[in-house]
């Protein structure tokens, strides 16, 4: 019983995703991401770009996990991918990998030696 009612919530959360933007998520990619931020009564659109080095593949819970160097540290982002709060996902670079999961990069200096763009 409560998995009938479970898998109806998710059918009936699919018809409000829109997935036109979802197929630049892939393990690797640089993407660029825009979501809406609420301050107080105001709300703003912010952009974050880096590196996806995570996806966690779920039903309707799928999450990417985002990358970059901000001021020489490095900050690392978790998005729900059918969140209504992101507006835009725009892919900036493809690029070829061989592992599902690049947390390896959290301990390199150069990436660019391991991570091969696709032009």
């Amino acid at each position: 019983m409560k998995h009938n009612i479970i898998q109806l919530i998710e059918q009936k959360n699919r018809a409000y995703v829109d997935t036109s933007n979802h197929i630049f998520v892939k393990t690797g990619n640089v993407v660029r991401v825009s979501y809406k931020i609420t301050e107080g009564a105001k709300e703003r659109i912010q952009q974050y770009e880096g590196l996806i080095i995570s996806t966690q593949n779920r039903t309707n819970s799928k999450t990417f996990k985002l990358r970059r160097i901000a001021h020489g540290v490095g900050v690392e982002q978790t998005f729900p991918l059918f969140s209504p709060k992101i507006t835009h996902i725009k892919l900036c670079s493809k690029s070829k990998v061989r592992r599902s999961k690049l947390f390896f990069i959290r301990n390199l200096q150069s990436k660019s030696k391991f991570i091969r763009l696709i032009k």
